[in-house]
């Protein structure tokens, strides 16, 4: 991490050049709660509307609320929050459940470290973050995507899978190209061709993972673009549990 900290604003700047946000010269950013939060960095991608933040907040839940408080905020703006955090598997994998973009630098070599530290080549950089599964986070494969979330069991037919893929540029996540197939297709051929490739099939309740699709998944799931699936998925439970209360009639009879 010395290289990192050496010069942090230069380093964690050309980062943000790198994900195609514009750094700025500010470090407290205040929420709805009124509380002046402290940031490594900020950047700001006027064309795509997303605000990214990069956080040294000691814990995931503590960089959630991050998010929440400035999302309060900045509602015509996507907020998006990159957490810094040691190797530890459960500490990354809160910070994915959370939604958060979590980056181990001890995972990093050092001339990794030194092409971000001096900015010379912006493509070479995007290229290592994808390497990293970094720069996925924020423009997603979503041939990946779609089958995260065909794996997660909360999405079972196509419509309601294209539903969730068409949102998500909505949360600041517009999407890159795709990685398990060579072209760009519609999410319907899309579908249909990783059917075609045994990662996805047809099942009783609908589209299903495969064991081959599993395998697949098992490359990217404890990478910090994982963190985008949950992102997903979080505010697919918050929707049914809105739905819940405000239409009791649509909970499940367990008499």
């Amino acid at each position: 991490m010395s290289e990192q900290t050496a010069q942090p604003n230069t380093f964690w700047n050309n980062f943000i050049r790198a994900v195609e946000a514009e750094p700025q010269q500010v470090s407290l950013i205040a929420g709805a709660s009124g509380i002046q939060h402290v940031a490594v960095a900020i950047g700001l991608d006027r064309s795509r509307q997303r605000l990214i933040i990069i956080s040294n907040e000691e814990n995931a839940r503590a960089a959630s609320f991050v998010q929440a408080d400035l999302q309060t905020v900045f509602r015509a703006i996507q907020v998006i929050v990159v957490r810094t955090s040691p190797s530890h598997a459960k500490t990354i994998e809160e910070d994915h459940q959370a939604g958060l973009c979590s980056i181990q630098f001890d995972r990093f070599a050092h001339d990794e470290i030194e092409l971000i530290q001096s900015g010379v080549d912006m493509e070479a950089i995007k290229e290592m973050l994808r390497r990293r599964h970094l720069f996925q986070y924020f423009f997603p494969a979503p041939d990946h995507l779609a089958l995260g979330l065909i794996e997660s069991g909360r999405v079972h037919s196509l419509p309601q899978l294209i539903d969730q893929l068409v949102r998500t540029p909505d949360l600041g996540h517009p999407f890159g190209p795709n990685e398990l197939m060579t072209v760009k297709l519609s999410f319907t051929e899309m579908v249909k061709e990783l059917q075609n490739l045994g990662l996805v099939k047809e099942g009783t309740s609908g589209l299903e993972i495969t064991d081959e699709g599993r395998r697949t998944r098992a490359l990217v799931r404890d990478k910090p673009r994982e963190g985008l699936l949950f992102k997903i998925l979080n505010r697919i439970s918050a929707n049914l549990y809105l739905k819940a209360l405000l239409h009791p009639e649509l909970r499940t009879n367990r008499g």
